[in-house]
């Protein structure tokens, strides 16, 4: 404690009589001794000679030259002391010395050096843990924000090897995310369980909950986000979710929530249901009020029905009717409104060029691919799946596309627990479609595949963003790559340019909807109400 009360005086300018004391005596080194009377030089009035002191003394000693590199920085600032640190670093390649150099480059903007010295001291286990296990998260912080989502990831995963950091395992989540890896995204949260805490962690894990199983854990997190949130929309989601999975779903085997959990998401619903104004709410499946919650929502019947069969006259595509009904354009494909899936176009001239792009797409290895695509790929029999993925090893879909596939997974979970689904006919009656638990069950696993599929693709993000099948068409367009889709129909602006349709079943085949025996009749419209009774 003698010593540091000298050293704390020296950095004041002071200098004691017990520092002359202590060293005569030999309980001050000799080394600490001119150390700290060269930084009293330089605070007493002297600064040249105390500066000039401490360059001879790092000579010998590393911790003399993290107090030049201190000394630098506080009279001239962070960039020389960051040239002073690099001659000193060589000299003396010590954690301490790595550290303060890797703090000066970020201070002066030198961020490709700073970069540089994380990827050294990350994996050295000389440095401690928590500081490698810090940098890390930095580090695939800023590589998330310039986009290099793929080595953020790698980083991030390579940081939670050393141990758990909470806000590292955030950051992996986050880029996975944003990169459209949404199943690994969905798996890292699940491995690493960091707990949501800032509005932004929250929103991200409720994202990720969409359309899969909850566990306890998952149930009482999800509890406690509804009782934080305010009254309001967010918050009646929320409750909504969680009567769906608990109360109306079938426990996972051996997973079987308990009563008190259960018990806390019916006093939820009651609080929500009571709230005027709330847009959670339990009416009766008789047809006044089934007809009442569907009237806001459900677009022109008629209109819808015309749309269908201009679908089916191949004149409009299922695009189309997913922003005519405002439902995720993947849902549609599911359900499969125009009720057929053509796997090729038979008219000679479409198919000629749809030829020519799937033979330059075969060539490059590469192509842009429409959720349609993925859809009809997922319905083939493995060897050619497996076959086709080893001719285009990289296929190139939109961010928006992983996105619709997530909320076609969670649409889809919600018809799998309905007792029927609901849909207002053009003269105001009620229609009620009836799904068989082969259906339903169809239909969640079509979903879930389609999910894992789209997040595996090579993505892009657009700067302006339409939607799903607009967004491929644009990445295709702007890439000049082939483009894989199920059905097109030209855009006012002209066809995209080599805008293919790879054939990947038989010259003439068809899949119709009735005939496959994996993919059951879905003829209910789109723009329906799942009812559990």
């Amino acid at each position: 404690m003698a010593v540091q009360s000298i050293a704390a005086l020296a950095n004041l300018g002071q200098w004691p009589r017990q520092a002359e004391r202590m060293r005569d005596s030999g309980a001050l080194p000799e080394d600490a001794y001119q150390l700290m009377r060269a930084i009293w030089q330089y605070h007493a009035g002297n600064p040249a000679v105390g500066l000039a002191r401490l360059r001879a003394l790092a000579d010998t000693s590393a911790l003399a030259a993290g107090e030049l590199v201190a000394l630098i920085e506080r009279a001239d600032g962070s960039a020389r002391a960051a040239e002073e640190c690099e001659r000193q670093f060589r000299r003396w390649p010590a954690p301490p010395l790595a550290l303060r150099l890797l703090d000066l480059h970020g201070k002066s903007g030198n961020f490709s050096r700073a970069e540089e010295l994380a990827r050294q001291v990350v994996p050295d286990p000389s440095f401690p843990d928590d500081v490698r296990l810090d940098l890390c998260e930095w580090y695939a912080a800023r590589k998330g924000s310039e986009g290099s989502l793929a080595e953020a990831a790698a980083f991030a995963e390579q940081g939670l090897a050393i141990g758990d950091h909470p806000g590292l395992a955030w950051n992996l989540v986050k880029v996975l995310h944003k990169d459209g890896k949404v199943t690994r995204a969905r798996q890292a949260l699940k491995r690493y369980r960091p707990e949501p805490v800032s509005e932004d962690e929250t929103s991200l894990w409720m994202q990720l909950h969409l359309g899969v199983p909850l566990s306890s854990d998952d149930a009482r997190t999800m509890i406690g986000i509804a009782e934080r949130q305010p009254n309001g929309e967010v918050r009646d989601a929320t409750i909504g979710l969680l009567v769906r999975e608990v109360i109306f779903t079938s426990s996972e085997p051996g997973s079987s929530f308990p009563s008190d959990l259960i018990d806390a998401v019916k006093r939820l619903q009651e609080q929500a249901a009571s709230r005027p104004g709330g847009v959670l709410r339990l009416a009766s499946d008789d047809d006044e009020t089934l007809r009442a919650a569907l009237m806001p929502s459900q677009p022109d019947p008629i209109a819808y029905q015309a749309l269908v069969r201009e679908v089916q006259q191949n004149r409009k595509g299922q695009a189309d009717l997913a922003r005519f009904a405002r439902q995720p354009y993947a849902a549609v494909l599911l359900h499969r409104p125009a009720g057929i899936i053509p796997a090729i176009d038979l008219r000679t001239g479409l198919r000629n060029v749809g030829e020519r792009a799937a033979s330059q797409a075969i060539l490059d290895r590469r192509c842009a691919v429409d959720l349609s695509s993925l859809h009809l790929l997922g319905l083939l029999a493995e060897d050619d799946r497996l076959l086709i993925r080893a001719e285009l090893p990289t296929m190139i879909t939109a961010r928006s596309a992983v996105g619709d596939a997530v909320l076609t997974r969670d649409k889809m979970r919600a018809i799998g627990i309905s007792t029927y689904t609901a849909a207002l006919r053009h003269d105001g009656s009620i229609e009620r479609t009836t799904l068989s638990a082969t259906q339903q069950g169809a239909l969640r696993d079509q979903a879930a595949a389609l999910e894992t599929s789209a997040s595996s693709m090579e993505i892009r993000a657009l700067a302006a963003t339409e939607d799903a099948p607009a967004d491929t068409i644009t990445i295709a367009r702007e890439a000049a790559l082939p483009l894989w889709v199920r059905r097109y129909r030209p855009t006012p602006a002209g066809p995209v340019q080599r805008r293919a349709r790879l054939q990947p079943a038989g010259p003439g085949d068809r899949i119709h909807a009735p005939g496959h025996p994996s993919q059951p009749a879905l003829c209910a419209p789109a723009p329906s109400l799942p009812v559990c009774r």
